[in-house]
């Protein structure tokens, strides 16, 4: 908690890079992104603990967790542009991006910050594409499991699995700790409340 408060008056010294205004707006959508991933979480878990849960709510809960979550991901990790006449574009992006990283005290191996997430998420349909391309043929979604981990067959015919005792999911054979990504959101939650100037104060009941 002391590294994250030490991050936190560091990026205090950075405000100066974006307005109030972007600070007060940005820090709600970071807050209610939070929230959104917290209760993504809640939902999960309780299906999570059912005896045999069914796949399609399952995965309709961790996509609207991931979705949140990619949110999160592109507020401090901005997209580039490719092409000169975004240089300006791309450069403020990433001043911000870089502010509200300090600012709330995120580090380079938070699992928000893995892009492949938000790709994954972003581009569906192209994944799909490059199965078709490229695949031997097989095909595993919506998958659920529990108990030791198994190998699995070529990555791309993986779209998305869940192992319930880790939390762990694959995606695009990708691998995801859910147990990581909420446990962020929380601890995003609570500096929110102490760098925000302002905006809504929802209760810390979410997990």
């Amino acid at each position: 908690m002391a590294r994250d408060l030490g991050r936190v008056v560091s990026g205090l010294l950075h405000h100066r890079l974006i307005d109030t205004k972007s600070r007060i707006v940005f820090g709600e959508q970071i807050l209610f992104q939070c929230h959104a991933v917290m209760i993504g979480g809640r939902r999960v878990w309780a299906l999570a603990a059912e005896k045999n849960p069914d796949p399609v709510e399952l995965w309709v809960a961790i996509g609207d967790l991931l979705n949140a979550a990619a949110n999160l991901s592109k507020i401090f990790w901005p997209a580039v542009r490719n092409g000169k006449r975004f240089e300006a574009e791309n450069r403020t992006r990433q001043e911000r991006g870089a502010t509200l990283q300090a600012t709330y005290g995120m580090s380079p191996d938070s699992p928000l910050a893995l892009r492949s997430m938000r790709d994954n998420l972003e581009h569906f349909d192209e994944r799909i594409d490059k199965w078709r391309r490229e695949s031997g043929g097989g095909w595993i979604d919506l998958h659920v499991t529990r108990g030791p981990a198994i190998a699995l067959p070529n990555r791309l015919d993986v779209a998305r699995t869940i192992n319930l005792d880790t939390m762990e999911i694959t995606f695009w054979g990708v691998p995801f700790d859910l147990n990581g990504i909420v446990a962020e959101a929380k601890r995003l939650n609570a500096i929110s409340r102490t760098v925000q100037p302002r905006g809504p104060q929802w209760p810390d009941n979410r997990d």
